[in-house]
């Protein structure tokens, strides 16, 4: 979120712990300038993991710059939590529809501004798909319509407005349709984290049996029984919004992994047995044990511990 460092904020401070006069800890807030609330913060050590964070305010009124321990991370965290959706639906009001619906994007390669000097694939399907004519793009049209402004014009060039049936809680269906935009994005960011083994498995259930299934990948019945109930779990919304939450929670922490262990980390995300996990590392699988058993207090000092054994899907679209 270091964008919203860009904001302007009316005030700013540091979030600090000191004694009071009965020898207590207490948080104190001490009003500074932007640059000095801004100021990079120290590199997460042995001593103390935990990265800078800030909380911003969702008005716009205060930055705070928190202390780098457990609380600090918490009230990033549900902060974060706060502004995400806000930071979505701006980018969602600002995206071009020719970005949400390719067919219905104007720019053509023979109306493009980099028609006479471009060599990209997409030529061969008359740029559908293509994103580099959106840098020239000048006929932007945004996804947002309210529902107070007319959708055009008649034939005697009086404004049209939206047609709701009178029957029909415009509200509700308002609502219902957000609910399935947000669903479908939730489950293409999902779809994007799967690997070519599960594309093939998730193809294979739409049009053959589990025993059909079981001898084309060579699997046991159990086991596609096993999956193909995980993954009609993962794609139902409670899932997937308990998997964004574990998300937030788990990122800061992974992030702040050494590379070898994000790889260990990526592969417990695929649910994979310590054997495989051991091939692909060139490891032995004892070595892998002592490897998790590591990680695993890494994740209980940040009491996290939890997430350990059910890694959130989705995170590891952005690490890898």
């Amino acid at each position: 979120m270091l964008h919203e460092q860009w904001q302007h904020y009316d005030e700013c401070y540091i979030l600090v712990e000191v004694e009071n006069d009965d020898g207590e800890k207490e948080l104190k807030e001490i009003k500074v300038s932007k640059a000095e609330c801004f100021a990079p913060g120290e590199a997460p050590t042995e001593d103390n993991p935990y990265k800078q964070r800030w909380y911003y305010d969702p008005d716009k009124k205060i930055a705070v710059r928190l202390p780098r321990n457990e609380m600090g991370q918490k009230i990033y965290q549900g902060n974060a939590c706060d502004l995400k959706p806000k930071e979505r639906n701006t980018a969602r009001q600002s995206e071009c529809v020719g970005q949400h619906n390719k067919k219905m994007c104007p720019i053509t390669c023979d109306t493009c501004p980099f028609k006479d000097s471009c060599t990209l694939p997409d030529r061969s399907n008359n740029s559908y798909g293509c994103e580099k004519k959106c840098e020239g793009c000048s006929v932007r049209v945004s996804r947002f319509r309210s529902m107070d402004k007319p959708i055009g014009k008649d034939d005697n060039g009086e404004p049209v407005f939206p047609d709701y049936d009178s029957s029909e809680d415009v509200e509700t269906a308002y609502i219902r349709q957000e609910e399935d935009r947000e669903y479908n994005e939730a489950v293409e960011e999902l779809m994007r984290s799967f690997d070519k083994e599960e594309i093939r498995l998730l193809k294979c259930f739409k049009k053959m049996t589990i025993e059909e299934i079981a001898a084309e990948l060579d699997l046991s019945v159990p086991t596609v029984i096993d999956r193909r109930n995980m993954y009609m779990e993962m794609f139902t919304m409670k899932w997937l919004t308990e998997n964004q939450e574990r998300q937030e929670m788990v990122k800061g922490l992974v992030n702040s992994l050494p590379e070898d262990e994000q790889i260990l980390y990526f592969y417990m995300g695929k649910k994979l047995p310590d054997t495989e996990i051991a091939e692909r590392l060139g490891i032995h699988r004892k070595t892998v044990h002592y490897r998790k058993d590591k990680l695993r207090r890494k994740f209980a000092a940040r009491g996290l511990e939890e997430y350990f054994e059910n890694p959130p899907r989705i995170l590891f679209v952005q690490i890898f």
